[in-house]
């Protein structure tokens, strides 16, 4: 999964999963996800629709974008960014990128992935 993990919500966090931010102190990116983590919950019957009531502000999903397989994050015109953290929560793998961009990519079908930005 990465480098360093942390635990939220029982949710396993790897930090800098494709080893982008090798340079980086593990500590900086977890302090860059913020309060993201707080929002998802393992045993969520819908992780994403919990993760939006957590974050209790309107929250449209980004169209355009694109996940790789590796986990980063593409949209036209715009510099490549790459996940600080990554965990899975129920049957959702979640990538968490700077800009509070979070990617939730069904396990079972990866075409369905919904990407929100949380201000």
């Amino acid at each position: 999964m990465g480098n360093p993990i942390f635990l939220n919500n029982d949710v396993a966090w790897g930090v800098d999963p494709t080893n982008h931010f090798k340079d980086v102190n593990p500590d900086r990116l977890v302090e860059a996800v913020g309060m993201i983590p707080s929002f998802i919950f393992q045993e969520a019957n819908d992780v994403v629709e919990e993760a939006m009531l957590q974050y209790g502000f309107p929250c449209v999903p980004m169209t355009g974008s694109t996940i790789t397989e590796e986990g980063v994050h593409q949209y036209p015109q715009d510099p490549d960014l790459y996940p600080l953290c990554k965990g899975i929560a129920g049957d959702k793998l979640i990538y968490i990128y700077q800009y509070g961009i979070t990617a939730f990519v069904d396990l079972e079908n990866g075409a369905e992935t919904i990407i929100y930005r949380f201000d």
